[in-house]
Formats: C-alpha cells, sequence, structure tokens
C-alpha cells in the first residue's frame, strides 16, 4: 500500500505492546518532517482468553490468562501516550501553536 501511495506515505510496522516499537514510529516520523503535529493511538483487539468466563472453575483459574489484550489495549496506549508527549512538544516554544 505504501509504495502504491508513493513518497508522502512511510510505513513503520509497529506492535504497540514493543515500547520500542512506539519509539521508532516517533523517531521516524520526526525524522521525515521535523515536527509531529497530531498522534492517535489508533490499535486494539478483542479479547483473547477467557478472563471472566462464567464457567470457569477452581482448577482454570490456578493457571493465569494470557495477556495479550491487556499489553496491546492498556499498556500499548500508555506506552504511545508516554512517547507522544515529549515528541509533540519538541521545537515548541510554550503556548506556540503551529500551523
Amino acid at each position: 500500500m505504501a509504495k502504491k501511495l508513493g513518497e508522502t506515505i512511510t510505513y513503520v510496522p509497529c506492535d504497540v505492546s514493543k515500547y520500542s516499537d512506539t519509539v521508532r514510529l516517533f523517531k521516524t516520523a520526526l525524522e521525515k518532517y521535523g515536527h509531529i503535529d497530531h498522534a492517535i493511538a489508533n490499535a486494539g483487539i478483542g479479547d483473547r482468553g477467557d478472563w471472566f468466563n462464567p464457567s470457569l472453575s477452581i482448577e482454570d483459574v490456578e493457571k493465569p490468562p494470557p495477556t495479550t489484550t491487556v499489553e496491546i489495549n492498556l499498556i500499548g496506549v500508555l506506552y504511545f501516550l508516554r512517547v507522544a508527549l515529549p515528541y509533540l512538544k519538541h521545537g515548541r516554544k510554550a503556548g506556540e501553536e503551529r500551523t
């Protein structure tokens, strides 16, 4: 898709559950454009596993559930916000808006 759309598109593969991928995403944008004006955390998955399955037994809950959903839907967003904030304000003076 990026090749088809041309030079205006930069594809950066990003697994939001990996902090280093999020940093690379913002670093790539800053290097290419010199500033970042907007950032939208737009990743999420449906429940994977049976965290709250009503049929769970005492034996079932002895094994911890998979954490993929939490890593992507919660931790991934928190990583994104932590990285985005300094990149969004990078190079701006207090109160300055970009046009």
